[in-house]
């Protein structure tokens, strides 16, 4: 991918640093609709979602395709290696199935090749009712997993206004390690904790009775 020439007046910025609406256009051919190619019904299903969410993650970050820790590969319970734009896909997938295939549904129809694409999707998500609302909750996983490695919980209760939710699903240790947000402010990882949000205002158990 051309991520050495991003658009307008990102290239005179550090690396990772593109605003969102500048993110340059993959140069992958993204099919028509998820599951189909250009001009055929011929099923391409995974192989074709996870292009279009990879060039999707471009546009929503803003970080170019090459800082974006994508294709580090990370070790699955059962020992195999899978890189993690895949990783982060399934995860998304599985939390918000619909509104995930719904996004990038959008977005292979915008046409990512073209460099108006991220701006023409910037406007279908500041739309108001219903479906815009499920394509924010779907685009807002997305900047989370990168940035942070989280998600919003699916299960916990969600602003129906804004999307957000209190209650966050992390990826584990060597996820969190990754997150995009400590190399762009560049600071080094902070401290990881596999406890509950909150814990920290609660008085600690003793060990010693």
């Amino acid at each position: 991918m051309a991520d050495d020439q991003p658009l307008g007046t990102a290239q005179a910025r550090p690396s990772g640093t593109t605003y969102w609406n500048e993110a340059p256009a993959p140069d992958v051919e993204i099919p028509t609709r998820i599951g189909e190619t250009a001009g055929s019904t011929k099923p391409v299903g995974r192989e074709a979602s996870l292009r279009a969410f990879l060039s999707i993650s471009v546009a929503i970050t803003g970080v170019l395709e090459n800082d974006l820790p994508a294709r580090i590969e990370q070790t699955l319970p059962t020992g195999e290696k899978q890189p993690l734009y895949e990783i982060f896909y399934d995860r998304v997938r599985a939390a918000y199935p619909t509104e995930l295939v719904r996004l990038l549904q959008l977005w292979v129809r915008l046409d990512p090749s073209q460099p108006d694409a991220a701006s023409k999707l910037a406007a279908e998500l500041g739309k108001t009712g219903d479906a815009a609302l499920a394509l924010r909750l779907a685009a807002r996983q997305i900047a989370k997993i990168w940035f942070l490695s989280t998600i919003d919980d699916p299960q916990a209760s969600l602003d129906k206004e804004k999307g957000t939710s209190r209650s966050q699903l992390g990826g584990g240790l060597g996820q969190y390690q990754l997150a995009v947000i400590f190399p762009l402010i560049g600071a080094p990882v902070s401290g990881y904790s596999n406890l509950p949000h909150g814990y920290w205002s609660e008085q600690p158990v003793s060990f010693f009775k």
